[in-house]
């Protein structure tokens, strides 16, 4: 599962408890909010949160490895040989 098929898991079932929690009949808040924060709170959907915003922005590092293997001939940008 990649990071944002994480984190629409994880808010589908956030739903699902709120919409169980709302439904009439007995209820405890506490346990409720245990539940939610169970699962907002979780160490995969932490982790899926930054892998999500790594892929949408470059990090400063990964441009600096880019300049790097331009600088050497490598990536994008190539050396022509002068004769």
């Amino acid at each position: 599962m990649n990071p944002d098929q994480k984190i629409k898991q994880a808010l589908k079932d956030v739903q699902k408890k709120l919409r169980d929690y709302i439904e009439p009949g007995e209820r405890d808040c506490e346990e409720a909010l245990n539940q939610i924060a169970d699962i907002a709170d979780h160490n995969d959907v932490g982790q899926a949160v930054i892998d999500s915003d790594r892929q949408e922005q470059p990090s400063h590092g990964d441009e600096q490895t880019d300049r790097r293997r331009a600088s050497k001939g490598r990536g994008t940008v190539r050396r022509t040989s002068r004769g």
